[in-house]
């Protein structure tokens, strides 16, 4: 069965995770277009300081290499990956100590952005991250949302056959630009 993108991007609405990433992925694709920003370092931007607590939802791994010995770092995942990576459900107690916030996109998939960024209100920065993070700054308005790093996509046949062999995030380079957006 052959579905429009208008149909796809309804899906984003779906509870079954597959269905609404193939809505956000969509979404994505017809808006993450020509988007006006620059390839610098996420981490760099957020101006991290060692006093600063960072909480993190979704393991990022070049991020916790880089932040675990900078500052107190807090990992939250639904499936814990690794030691010392608390629980999704700890976040409601946690997370607004956090002076930085970097969230994964895939809060959007399970449907967690929005409690997410309610506890993230007290930080002095949050940032939404990953491929699948819709660059699209008027859908962060009334939030303390600071910036948006994902992935404008130049290659979309490439981007598909990484897809369909299951491919990671590393494997769309050759395929995608980064891109880092500031909001005011």
């Amino acid at each position: 069965m052959k579905i429009g993108a208008w149909q796809s991007a309804q899906m984003l609405a779906a509870t079954n995770p597959v269905d609404a990433a193939v809505g956000l992925a969509t979404v994505n694709a017809v808006l993450n277009q020509d988007v006006e920003g620059d390839n610098c370092d996420l981490l760099e931007r957020l101006d991290i300081k060692e006093d600063d607590t960072v909480a993190m939802v979704g393991y990022f791994h070049p991020f916790v290499a880089n932040l675990k010995d900078r500052c107190n770092l807090m990992i939250f995942e639904r499936k814990p990956v690794a030691p010392g990576v608390l629980p999704d459900w700890s976040a409601e107690r946690l997370m607004p100590d956090a002076t930085v916030v970097i969230l994964s996109a895939t809060t959007f998939v399970n449907k967690t952005i929005d409690r997410l960024l309610q506890l993230a209100r007290p930080a002095r920065s949050v940032a939404i991250a990953g491929p699948s993070t819709p660059l699209i700054p008027e859908l962060f308005e009334g939030t303390n949302v600071k910036l948006l790093a994902g992935m404008e996509f130049t290659d979309p046949s490439g981007a598909l056959d990484v897809i369909s062999q299951a491919g990671g995030t590393r494997r769309f380079s050759p395929y995608a630009r980064k891109v880092t957006l500031e909001l005011k």
